[in-house]
């Protein structure tokens, strides 16, 4: 059986070109909306991008600023007392780069002042006591009693200057509280054999006088020997004198040898009603001296040898002057 093929009415063919009239213009329309959705998303990446790299650039100007700004302070930073080779090696590292702004040097600056004002703020330690004493002795009784009140000060004023000061709060057997200014010295320590003090200081008459200082914390039994009382407690010796003292290592090896000179104005002599420490104004033109010597040997841990000599002229009101000299020998171990 043969088949035969309509050719399509004119209907056909109507119909089937205007369905193509039709979806060429949504298509075109589809292709349009496509394309402008991609340009704005490349547009959208770029100015994101755009945006990222300008927040790195800030962020990183901000680093270096930062970074500039710690190395000014580490280098406005003190040095220490005695800087090891190694710390002296790394504080001649390169010097920081300068501040970029006038306002941020000026902060930089106030803040190094600071660090150094900080360095030399007096440091205060106290030592006190209190004792219980009793006795059957006639016209004694039994009591609490307050010991002295020590406040050791200190401060650190450069590497080489220090300021050293010990201020003694104490009440008498009538019961009143007096301050005295035992110790008041400014020091200068230019090596280890050289240091120079000036002001008030313990004279260095034998050993106890400078081992062992105010405060019954500080001493090795209840009191202090009769040999080196103070002088406000009837001690003979001038335990304290205003002037000024060198002292420092002598080179001699593993003896490792000391020396002490020490100038100041000596003890009252006018009236034992004076106050023995000569703290303003000395009696007379004379000045006392007193040189000490002393060794450290290695061989023996813990001993020290020496004597030392001090000489001073004494002036009793309505008589004549009297040299007063005092040699001590001495070991202690």
């Amino acid at each position: 059986m043969q088949s035969s093929k309509v050719p399509p009415s004119s209907a056909v063919i109507a119909s089937r070109l205007a369905s193509r009239m039709i979806y060429k213009p949504v298509a075109l329309v589809m292709l349009a909306l496509l394309a402008s959705a991609g340009i704005a998303r490349a547009q959208q990446a770029t100015d994101g991008a755009e945006s990222d790299r300008q927040t790195m650039q800030i962020l990183l100007r901000r680093v270096e600023q930062l970074e500039a700004r710690v190395s000014q302070l580490e280098a406005a930073k003190p040095v220490a007392a005695t800087p090891g080779p190694g710390e002296a090696s790394g504080q001649a590292a390169t010097p920081p780069a300068p501040p970029e702004s006038e306002p941020e040097g000026k902060s930089t600056h106030g803040m190094a002042e600071r660090m150094d004002t900080s360095n030399t703020l007096m440091r205060i330690r106290g030592f006190g006591d209190v004792t219980f004493h009793g006795s059957d002795r006639k016209g004694d009784t039994t009591s609490f009693t307050l010991g002295q009140l020590n406040l050791f000060v200190t401060s650190d004023i450069s590497e080489r200057f220090k300021l050293l000061s010990e201020i003694v709060f104490e009440a008498d057997t009538h019961n009143a509280v007096g301050v005295d200014i035992e110790r008041l010295l400014l020091q200068y320590s230019h090596n280890d054999y050289l240091n120079i003090a000036v002001g008030r200081y313990h004279t260095a008459i034998g050993y106890y006088n400078t081992a062992y200082h105010h405060s019954t914390w500080l001493q090795t039994a209840t009191g202090r020997p009769f040999l080196f009382q103070f002088e406000d407690n009837g001690g003979i010796l001038p335990i304290h004198n205003v002037g000024v003292s060198a002292s420092g290592l002598i080179p001699s090896g593993k003896v490792q040898l000391h020396y002490v000179a020490e100038v100041g104005n000596g003890r009252a002599s006018r009236s034992p009603l004076d106050e023995a420490v000569q703290n303003v104004v000395d009696e007379n033109n004379t000045k006392s001296v007193n040189f000490a010597i002393f060794a450290t040997p290695d061989a023996i841990r813990g001993l020290q040898v020496g004597f030392s000599v001090y000489h001073d002229r004494l002036q009793p009101a309505n008589g004549p002057g009297y040299p007063a000299r005092t040699r001590r020998l001495g070991a202690c171990v």
